[in-house]
């Protein structure tokens, strides 16, 4: 079943004055050590920053809001598939909270995205579709233990 759904959209001049403002004390604290390494082969950084920024932001949103949990934004990477297919990868804490709460909800999360840009704007839509665990099946395995 589906359980949040999230969209973001961002002017790219935004982050392009944040990059010039505080430059690595901004990238460091939104982004992982990965993004920031793939954004080093990346023709225009601040779109790519722009995407990644806009899918953290409807992550947030299609996940959050009704639970008040605390999300790390540099712990949601956003990285790319060799055929350019944008994923999300949680990693610390953020990985451990999202991890506790889908054992509290008795399933699994599946995480989707996707990412576009036309210049200046930047959108980033993400899907998260809820996996139950089948109790029953669950029971049954736990009898043969």
């Amino acid at each position: 079943m589906i359980y949040g759904v999230g969209t973001d959209l961002i002017d790219a001049n935004r982050i392009q004055k944040l990059l010039e403002k505080f430059g690595k004390k901004f990238i460091y604290r939104i982004f992982s050590h990965e993004e920031i390494k793939a954004s080093k082969t990346s023709f225009n950084r601040a779109l790519f920053f722009s995407k990644r920024f806009a899918g953290k932001e409807a992550f947030w949103k299609a996940v959050s809001p009704s639970q008040n949990l605390i999300l790390h934004f540099n712990e949601i990477e956003i990285l790319s598939e060799r055929n350019g297919k944008p994923y999300l990868n949680l990693i610390g804490e953020t990985k451990t909270r999202l991890n506790d709460f889908e054992k509290s909800l008795n399933g699994t999360f599946n995480y989707h995205i996707s990412l576009s840009d036309e210049k200046p704007n930047a959108i980033a839509f993400v899907i998260i579709f809820l996996a139950q665990v089948n109790s029953v099946l669950h029971k049954e395995n736990k009898k043969r233990l």
